[in-house]
């Protein structure tokens, strides 16, 4: 009979905290490659792949996206982030719900934070960042980005978790 840990919650948590710093933030970039590197394919290909990708497009959701902009890489991305957090904190209203449609993927788009259409959808921050000020958000922003990665995965996901415990 297998050992179980002494504490089962441990290996969880740091699991968990692995997927949302790895595939959390860069998901929507690793979608974008993937629809970039499938439009060399057939359109009869395309015609099966693009409704799946479509389907399955839950990287795609504008909390998530945001969420992958405000730790990009490129500062000008990670303000673009920010501005679209403090307009949907805004726009916010007083129900407590974030109903989860998939957004019409832009299957032409150049750049991941293209691949939906910011004008058509209804925005909502994103869940993850409900605890933060936007100080705090934007001092991460200026930041090189893997800060704001580390902070916003990492201690807000633990924390919560061992409150809940």
């Amino acid at each position: 009979m297998p050992r179980l840990p002494a504490s089962p919650i441990i290996p969880l948590l740091s699991r968990h905290g692995f997927i949302l710093r790895k595939y959390f933030t860069n998901g929507p970039e690793h979608v974008f490659e993937v629809i970039t590197s499938s439009r060399v394919l057939p359109v009869n290909l395309l015609k099966v792949i693009d409704p799946v990708i479509q389907i399955n497009a839950f990287f795609e959701y504008p909390e998530n996206l945001i969420l992958s902009v405000i730790v990009d890489k490129r500062d000008h991305m990670r303000e673009l982030g920010f501005i679209i957090i403090t307009k949907a904190r805004n726009l916010v209203s007083k129900g407590k719900s974030i109903r989860n449609q998939r957004p019409k993927i832009n299957f032409l788009a150049t750049d991941y934070i293209e691949m939906i259409h910011w004008n058509t959808i209804a925005l909502s921050p994103p869940p993850l960042l409900r605890r933060f000020a936007n100080q705090e958000i934007w001092s991460k922003v200026e930041s090189d980005g893997t800060a704001a990665e580390g902070k916003l995965t990492n201690s807000y996901v633990i924390t919560k978790q061992w409150n809940d415990v």
